[in-house]
């Protein structure tokens, strides 16, 4: 079902097609979740689109933040995948994949924005067992309150350098 995908980088591009595209097929697959959302925030988050010929059936977003856990800021992703193709995990891994490998090099290129990783917090379950997904090498930290698991993914052209000293050092 993938072999027909084409993938356009939309990160930090603020192309006005790109994100029209977006946003009409965010509407179709959960309209009250695109009621919250504004076409700036959409433009900012926008990171990769998976076409099928002209129509959208993938969509990955990042939200840049601080995690907590280990206080630094990570690239917190989100996929949302369109009508037939919800159960394609192909699909799903070859767009974390591709985001993975495009905001590394973004955060290698652009240190100053201080990006570690990236980071996904499963909302369903079957998020799997393993302690590290092969697609984004996303590892296992814990979970949040609501049983949802937290994966960290570092990029390997980071240094994690102690800010002050712990009972560790």
């Amino acid at each position: 079902m993938t072999d027909d995908i084409t993938y356009q980088i939309g990160w930090r591009l603020n192309d006005e097609k790109l994100i029209a595209d977006v946003a009409a097929f965010l509407r179709g697959i959960s309209p009250e979740d695109d009621e919250q959302a504004n076409e700036n925030d959409r433009a900012a988050q926008l990171a990769i689109i998976a076409y099928a010929g002209q129509a959208v059936v993938a969509v990955s977003m990042l939200d840049i933040r601080l995690l907590d856990r280990v206080k630094q800021k990570f690239a917190f992703i989100r996929v949302a995948l369109g009508s037939g193709y919800e159960k394609d995990a192909t699909l799903s891994d070859e767009i974390t994949q591709r985001t993975r490998d495009m905001i590394e090099a973004y955060a290698e290129s652009h240190p100053e924005e201080g990006i570690f990783g990236m980071a996904a917090i499963l909302k369903k379950p079957g998020g799997g067992e393993l302690p590290v997904l092969p697609a984004g090498k996303l590892a296992l930290i814990g979970y949040t309150v609501r049983k949802e698991q937290v994966r960290v993914g570092w990029f390997g052209h980071v240094v994690v350098r102690p800010k002050q000293k712990n009972a560790y050092s």
